[in-house]
């Protein structure tokens, strides 16, 4: 997991072209969501609207939070992938470069996540959010599993054998994909020396992590609840252990405590 980030702001874009009406509807959502949120908590949870909204390339001022847009307003965005935007997030972003506050401390505007009003934000009324996080090997192998992304049989043994749930065919498996020799023990399993191995190479695989911008989608009414969570847990974290907390159609539930009560009652 990379480092969460504690700027105050969050970059916003907008890829797709999307009617002014949705682009403020989610704009509107962020700034009423303290409000589902009850008295006791108001005061003390981060639900304010972070969003610094980017439309341009060149922008030099950012108003914060953002604010309603008007009808000619225009995205310098269109089309680009969240490859092209963590890319302008990293080089212009951050403590000390575009964006930066006069207040001390976290008055910033973020390098490791940004939202992105899309295509998809005008069918179901989420928006793509993009956390900047290290990725393994093995974490893909995991993810192409739990996400069924079209995962191969070895993907399949990587993930069983990082929860300590693989069988001697995994095993065996696996020591054929590192180009080790199965050896059995009298027993008929794998011996010692080959799980050896296997230990070995699995700490050389969580050693090989690289820099990806981790895709989720979150309603647009719980943005703020969701990201705490995100912060906490690491946006590969949700990808490979999703638990119970993204619906059929990929998107972090977001169900408030209380509502939780509410349902059990």
């Amino acid at each position: 997991m990379a480092a969460p980030t504690i700027a105050q702001w969050y970059p916003l874009f907008v890829t797709s072209d999307v009617p002014v009406e949705k682009i403020n509807d989610v704009l509107v959502k962020s700034i009423q969501e303290r409000e589902k949120h009850p008295k006791s908590e108001q005061e003390e949870g981060p639900w304010d609207n972070r969003w610094a909204l980017i439309h341009a390339r060149s922008q030099t001022s950012f108003p914060r939070p953002a604010t309603l847009v008007d009808a000619d307003f225009k995205s310098d965005f269109i089309g680009a992938t969240v490859e092209d935007l963590g890319r302008f997030v990293k080089e212009n972003f951050g403590e000390g470069k575009m964006g930066q506050g006069s207040a001390p401390g976290t008055d910033y505007i973020a390098c490791e996540v940004f939202g992105v009003i899309d295509e998809r934000t005008k069918e179901d009324d989420t928006i793509l959010f993009a956390v900047d996080d290290l990725v393994s090997p093995i974490d893909e192998a995991k993810v192409r599993v739990e996400w069924r992304r079209d995962p191969t049989k070895l993907d399949e043994a990587i993930a069983r054998y990082s929860t300590f749930e693989a069988t001697n065919d995994d095993l065996e498996l696996l020591l054929g994909h590192i180009g080790e020799p199965v050896v059995k023990g009298p027993d008929g399993l794998v011996d010692e020396e080959g799980k050896e191995k296997l230990r070995h190479w699995e700490c050389e695989e969580e050693a090989k992590t690289k820099d990806v911008w981790v895709e989720l989608r979150l309603r647009t009414d719980r943005v703020w609840w969701s990201v705490g969570g995100i912060l906490y847990r690491g946006g590969m974290d949700y990808m490979i252990d999703p638990g119970d907390e993204f619906d059929e159609n990929g998107v972090m539930k977001s169900v408030l405590p209380w509502e939780e009560e509410r349902a059990t009652v």
